[in-house]
């Protein structure tokens, strides 16, 4: 069985850089934004990122983990936070704010969708108006809107 190899020692991994890191990620920052405010290029931190899929029991697996945990946590507190003040603002009477959460966080299900109707082979929907149908198409339309053979009305 082949030996890993033990992981390397990233370079700028001192404590305080690892604190600024993790600070930045708790407060909502991203990847980026930590790297940066640690004073680090993004690229050092994506090859740490690296490093702790290779070696995920190391100091370095150790802190990505804890930086996940970090983030995890600080986008739990944003979407409760966003949420409270969203419904918060629907039972003032302003219903935006909670639909715009709702469309971003399951926009599957609370999304616009849009829908292209077409007509027959994907043509055009051709349009007849009511007027020039003949009483057997009339008969059928009132069939097919009313199933149940419910008075229409008239």
């Amino acid at each position: 069985m082949k030996k890993r190899a033990e992981a390397p020692m990233p370079i700028h991994f001192e404590v305080e850089t690892r604190e600024r890191i993790l600070f930045c990620l708790k407060t909502g920052g991203h990847w980026c934004t930590a790297a940066a405010f640690a004073g680090l290029s993004p690229s050092t931190l994506r090859e740490w990122r690296k490093w702790a899929k290779q070696w995920p029991m190391s100091d370095v697996g150790k802190f990505i983990a804890e930086c996940r945990k970090a983030m995890a946590s600080a986008e739990t507190t944003a979407s409760s936070t966003a949420f409270t003040g969203a419904v918060a603002a629907a039972k003032r009477g302003n219903v935006k704010p909670l639909e715009d959460f709702l469309v971003m966080r399951w926009p599957e299900r609370w999304g616009r969708k849009r829908v292209e109707l077409t007509g027959r082979n994907g043509g055009p929907i051709e349009h007849r108006p009511l007027a020039k149908l003949d009483d057997a198409k009339l008969e059928q339309l009132d069939k097919w809107l009313n199933p149940e053979g419910e008075p229409n009305g008239d």
